[in-house]
C-alpha cells in the first residue's frame, strides 16, 4: 500500500502478506520488480535468477523479510541497491542489476512565437 518506484524501464514495489494467525500483528513483505510496459518480469535479472531442472528463470519477486515494508528507493553507485524501512525497525538493502535496462532524462521546453 505504498507508491512504486520506476527506474530503468523497471517499476519496483513491496508488497504485504500477512499470517494466518490472527493473534500476530506480523507477516512477510515481498519485493516485486516488473516490466513497466508488461507487469511482467523483465527478460533481464534484475532481482536476480532461479534455476528450475535445466531452465534458468527471471525473478518477478524476492523476500524482503518479515514486516510490513515501506516505499523503497533506488540507490546507483558502482553497483545499484533497492532500500527499505521495515515496520519492525529493520533496515533491509538489496542488490538490484539495472546494467542491462535503460534510463534516459526526458524533457520539453515551450518555444514562444
Amino acid at each position: 500500500v505504498v507508491n512504486p518506484t520506476l527506474v530503468a524501464g523497471t517499476i519496483f514495489f513491496p508488497t504485504f502478506a500477512p499470517t494466518n494467525d490472527f493473534c500476530a500483528s506480523d507477516g512477510a513483505s515481498y519485493l516485486y520488480a516488473l516490466f513497466y510496459k508488461t507487469g511482467t518480469a523483465s527478460t533481464a535479472p534484475v532481482i536476480g535468477t532461479t534455476t528450475s531442472g535445466s531452465n534458468t528463470n527471471v525473478n518477478a519477486k524476492t523476500s524482503l523479510g518479515t514486516g510490513l515494508a515501506s516505499s523503497g528507493t533506488i540507490h546507483c553507485g558502482q553497483g545499484c541497491s533497492y532500500n527499505v524501512q521495515m515496520s519492525t525497525g529493520a533496515f533491509t538493502q538489496g542488490d538490484v542489476s539495472l546494467e542491462r535496462n535503460y534510463s534516459r532524462y526526458v524533457n520539453w521546453v515551450h518555444q514562444r512565437d
